[in-house]
């Protein structure tokens, strides 16, 4: 009886983590080095419980707890700022989080500070090769690296990014790749996709809201029935 009063729920709950998700796209429309996230869905067509042979319970859908980011090339805008750096090419600068953990990003909006490290808007230390803090006065750029599978990647926030057993482990980024000082990579956010996804989640979401106010009028109706 209570099966589609969960498969409604949790199809609120998917579609209410998809929302959110777009929303956080648009609002970094305009955040340099910003990469778009998509929720993955996992369907759940059945699923076997403890019922006679055959017997089978559709569950809806759920979302995966880590949100992929697709790996996309944003525009390179010159801004004349010497330590405005942009990845033409795929990879991501190495830095070390404030907690001492590696980390990816591909937000190249660094500065200098008062310590004389090179830092990103985060706080967190560009590294060059051999994991130490990249040096301002020093010859040599930046570390960089690559994956395998970078839509694997888990986001920890603020454009940064670790690796999974999807994404794999950290390689150097291709030769190919280069550094563009005083440049900034655009975020790679569209937004006549962005407001196609947030269309198609809305009457989702809808669509499980009705579903659950059927339900509960079928069961109000039953009652009566029974009680009648």
């Amino acid at each position: 009886m209570y099966e589609p009063v969960w498969g409604a729920g949790r199809a609120l709950s998917t579609y209410t983590t998809a929302l959110a998700v777009i929303a956080n796209n648009l609002a970094n429309i305009s955040t340099p080095g910003f990469i778009p996230h998509r929720a993955v869905f996992e369907e759940m067509l059945a699923e076997l419980r403890a019922r006679p042979p055959g017997f089978l319970v559709a569950t809806g859908s759920s979302l995966e707890p880590t949100l992929r980011a697709p790996a996309l090339q944003g525009a390179l805008v010159p801004t004349g700022r010497r330590w405005d750096l942009a990845l033409s090419g795929p990879g991501y600068f190495m830095v070390q989080t404030a907690d001492g953990r590696a980390a990816y990003t591909r937000a190249g909006a660094f500065a200098v500070d008062a310590q004389g490290r090179v830092v990103g808007p985060q706080g967190s230390v560009v590294l060059r090769e051999g994991n130490a803090p990249l040096d301002p006065e020093a010859a040599g750029g930046p570390a960089l690296r690559a994956f395998a599978n970078p839509a694997g990647l888990y986001h920890l926030g603020q454009g940064l990014y670790a690796p999974t057993e999807a994404s794999g482990p950290p390689l150097p980024a291709p030769a190919s790749t280069r550094v563009l000082a005083g440049h900034l990579e655009s975020s790679t956010t569209d937004l006549a996709t962005e407001m196609a996804a947030m269309l198609t989640a809305q009457r989702a979401f809808q669509l499980a809201a009705r579903g659950l106010d059927i339900h509960d009028q079928m069961l109000g109706l039953a009652n009566r029935l029974r009680g009648g």
